[in-house]
């Protein structure tokens, strides 16, 4: 699982890119659950063995 943090709307046209993307390589990434993204770094960073950052 990756992280994927936006400052960006979650209905921008960047984000639904990003997503889709992510999606159609079977790439998971925190918020697949509730369907958002992360718009800041959470504490627990270490865990993941990627990031994905959109400009802030």
């Amino acid at each position: 699982m990756i992280l994927f943090i936006t400052k960006n709307s979650p209905d921008s046209e960047l984000v639904r890119a990003v997503v889709h993307q992510l999606l159609e390589q079977k790439i998971l990434f925190r918020g697949w659950s509730e369907q958002t993204v992360s718009t800041c770094v959470p504490d627990d960073l270490e865990m993941y063995p990627a990031a994905l950052l959109t400009k802030f």
